[in-house]
């Protein structure tokens, strides 16, 4: 249960055009906004989807089904000529999916018009309590409108869905209005409590506002506006402004995929849990595996989990060549990588477990100045074990025992790393890859860049330090731990390098 999501209704070209400008604005105006975003729709194409998916990784689609609303006829709409209210024609109906509980799976779900924008924080919005809390418009103050706060429930969806359209609720006008103004109790917000409600026509008074509305939606003449708006040509000067800000920017966080690399021997049926959790997480992702030489269909179990997905590159060794040589190949077998993107680490006998994309993609969004991530675990026994403390990390250089769970990185941090630095000018050694390149990104990151995931979003489907203690000596891996531990530590980066 999420403990909080966001919503609007998309319908078509000109609702997207909108939605882009309230996203920007809202990312721009509430920096690290972190929630997940659930776009309602009856039919958005997958290009508009992928327009959509572009302008913030945490958003996700949940189709409307229209079936489900009910047709209204009569109320003053009939002065327009119009006979019926459909949901297929005006998707306001769809507003009533926030107290869907199958739609937000979350605590609280907060409905934003499409077509307003964004001009303060708004955690003022998000602290209202009550079950339902929808915010008075000026243009008709006397009802509440377009932002709307509620604790989704299968009680008040059902509610919603029973109720006709009435002319004694919001002036007969609106659909989505006109319907959720017939619920009660309804916890307001009073107008000399905040300044959320302070928006919209020419000459309302009050502070800035959190959100401004337009008069008319972008592309509409005023013929086509709601009635008394005066449509464009009504609309203030700030909102206007905004709108000519936030339309012509590219999206402030453009959608980048993270880069997984999986390397391992003999894993069995783990490789393809390895690979369908991931493929499960329902974030754009290229994964590298590399299968060093296994005897045991590891190679089978991968390619079948797979299933063709061409986001998974498999390279397959003809002899075992072991592990610090197989993650420096998977990790420097991506297309594309830019140096920003995040790098994730996940063994080929460790998996993920479901939402651990999303998170670690929000981490990254909501601090640029971010380099490494790293956390607690989920062992085989399923006990879970937290991350360490980054106050040992100034010490002496040391096998980071910290750097476990969701290990990631920027791609120019590691690009700061040579050869050398894991094989330190002779062969590759047999183990300890982790220690010879976590270590010194460590140093070159520092620690105001690392972050402590404390959430067990990574499960250790085998204990991978007896695996390696039976296939090496004790005295193999002291004699590479303390080679690694003998090297320098490395300054610290004012930044890292842009190409590899």
């Amino acid at each position: 249960m999420r403990p909080l999501v966001l919503a609007s209704v998309v319908k078509g070209e000109l609702y997207l055009r909108h939605w882009k400008v309230l996203m920007r604005s809202l990312l721009h105006r509430n920096r690290g906004l972190s929630c997940a975003f659930v776009v309602i729709h009856d039919n958005l194409t997958p290009a508009q989807q992928a327009e959509i998916r572009a302008e913030y990784h945490g958003v996700e689609f949940w189709k409307a089904d229209p079936s489900r609303y009910r047709t209204f006829r009569g109320t003053k709409h009939e002065e327009l000529g119009i006979k019926e209210i459909s949901p297929r024609t005006h998707p306001g109906f769809y507003s009533l999916e926030i107290a869907n509980p199958d739609a937000m799976r979350a605590r609280r779900a907060c409905f934003l018009d499409a077509d307003m924008v964004c001009d303060g924080p708004i955690d003022v919005l998000l602290d209202r309590a009550g079950e339902v809390c929808m915010l008075r418009e000026p243009r008709m103050p006397q009802w509440s409108g377009a932002v709307i706060v509620v604790t989704p429930s299968e009680r008040l969806y059902e509610k919603l869905l029973s109720l006709d359209h009435r002319r004694d609720v919001n002036d007969g006008w609106g659909t989505d209005q006109n319907l959720w103004n017939q619920i009660g109790p309804i916890a307001t917000i009073p107008n000399d409590n905040t300044r959320i409600v302070r928006w919209a026509p020419r000459g309302y008074g009050g502070g800035p506002p959190m959100f401004w509305h337009y008069n008319a939606k972008f592309g509409q003449t005023k013929a086509q506006a709601s009635p008394n708006s005066g449509g464009w040509d009504n609309t203030q000067d700030r909102p206007m402004e905004l709108w000519r800000r936030y339309d012509s920017y590219a999206p402030l966080y453009p959608a980048r995929p993270i880069f997984v690399f999986s390397a391992g021997y003999n894993c069995g049926g783990l490789a393809a849990v390895n690979v369908r959790r991931l493929r499960e997480q329902g974030e754009d992702f290229r994964q590298v595996v590399v299968d060093d030489g296994s005897t045991d269909g590891t190679y089978e179990q991968v390619m079948s989990a797979r299933d063709g997905d061409e986001r998974i590159k498999v390279i397959r060794h003809k002899r075992r060549m072991y592990g610090p040589y197989s993650a420096w190949e998977a990790a420097h077998a991506f297309d594309g990588v830019e140096a920003d993107d995040v790098i994730l680490q996940v063994d080929l006998d460790d998996s993920l477990e479901p939402g651990a994309l999303s998170f670690l993609l929000r981490c990254y969004r909501e601090n640029p100045n971010l380099w490494m991530t790293y956390g607690g675990v989920i062992d085989q026994n399923g006990k879970t074990h937290g991350p360490e403390s980054k106050d040992r990390l100034p010490t002496a250089r040391r096998e980071p025992l910290f750097m476990t769970g969701l290990r990631s990185f920027r791609a120019g941090l590691y690009w700061e790393l040579s050869e050398n630095d894991v094989r330190f000018g002779g062969d590759w050694p047999p183990c300890k890859y982790d220690v010879a390149t976590y270590c010194p990104m460590a140093e070159m990151a520092g620690r105001d860049r690392i972050l402590a995931i404390r959430n067990r979003f990574f499960r250790l489907q085998i204990d991978t330090s007896r695996q390696v203690s039976h296939v090496f000596s004790q005295s193999t891996r002291d004699a590479i731990r303390a080679r690694i531990l003998a090297q320098p530590r490395r300054a610290e980066l004012a930044a890292y390098r842009r190409t590899p």
